[in-house]
C-alpha cells in the first residue's frame, strides 16, 4: 500500500513521481492506522499511551496497521533520518518525502 501523512499522494497536475505534493505544514506527533473500527472510549482511553504493537505471530493490537511515533531522533545522516520507523511490529517502515537534514 502507497499512502501518505500531510500530502496528497497526487494531484490532477502531477504524475505519481511527484509523491508527497500539497505539503501539511503542521507538526504530527503520531499517527495510528487501526484496521478496525474504534470506539469513541477506545479513542479517548488510549491516545495519550505509547501501545505495544504486535506481529504475525503475536495478536497483542492485531488490528493496528501502522504506528509511527516519529520521534526517532535526528542523525545528521539524510539515509537514516529520512525513514519512519513503524512500531506496530509488523516492520511496515515510511519514508519521508522531502526530509532536509
Amino acid at each position: 500500500m502507497v499512502a501518505a501523512i500531510g500530502a496528497l499522494i497526487t494531484s490532477s497536475a502531477h504524475s505519481v513521481a511527484d509523491r508527497g505534493w500539497g505539503k501539511l505544514s503542521a507538526s504530527v506527533d503520531e499517527f495510528r492506522y487501526w484496521k478496525k473500527t474504534r470506539t469513541t472510549n477506545q479513542i479517548g482511553e488510549n491516545w495519550f499511551h505509547d501501545i505495544g504493537g504486535g506481529n504475525n505471530y503475536n495478536e497483542s493490537n492485531k488490528h493496528l496497521g501502522v504506528y509511527y511515533k516519529f520521534n526517532e531522533g535526528i542523525t545528521a545522516q539524510t539515509s537514516t533520518d529520512n525513514k519512519v520507523l513503524d512500531y506496530s511490529g509488523r516492520i511496515a517502515n515510511g519514508h519521508f518525502v522531502g526530509y532536509q537534514a
